[in-house]
């Protein structure tokens, strides 16, 4: 037995259906109730509440199926937003102090752009096209794209003024 049998077990048994969106909600209710002491500060009556929640919801299960659709989406974003993160710390780094302004914008721009492109690469490209221009650009074009990048990151580097010298009074 493999895990993907033992997965296909879990779904046939409704383990989807019922056991995880049922603990979601409890868990939920529970943290919610216990946390705000809306029913005092018993936790066995926040418990039975909790529990008499998450066995109404799972009863529902249109209201199951709108949970299995839409929580895979979020993680789907949450898992992008990370990454996003991750690529502007990459160039960001540990100190932020030359990460203001202009650097700033760039590093948000560059990661966007990684973030975007490997977004698009995966399997969701099947779904989501980007348009024409963007995909059929031949090398010459990427060369003269890069050089001008460059061009304009060693002019922006170069007309930036040192700005840290003492001032005459």
């Amino acid at each position: 037995m493999n895990f993907n049998d033992i997965i296909n077990s879990f779904r046939d048994i409704g383990g989807f259906t019922v056991f995880l969106p049922f603990v979601l909600i409890f868990a939920i209710s529970f943290a919610i109730l216990n946390k705000s002491k809306i029913l005092g500060a018993k936790k066995n009556i926040d418990a039975i509440v909790a529990l008499v929640i998450g066995l109404l919801l799972v009863q529902n299960q249109s209201i199951v199926g709108i949970i299995n659709t839409f929580l895979p989406n979020i993680s789907l974003v949450l898992i992008v937003i990370i990454m996003f993160l991750l690529v502007v710390g990459i160039f960001v780094g540990g100190e932020h102090k030359w990460a203001t302004g202009g650097w700033l914008i760039a590093a948000i721009i560059i990661s966007v752009i990684f973030v975007g492109w490997s977004f698009f690469a995966s399997s969701v490209s099947d779904r989501w096209n980007l348009p024409s221009w963007l995909t059929n650009i031949d090398s010459q074009t990427i060369s003269v794209i890069i050089f001008i990048a460059i061009f304009l990151v060693v002019i922006f580097w170069m007309s930036k003024g040192e700005g840290g010298g003492k001032k005459e009074p």
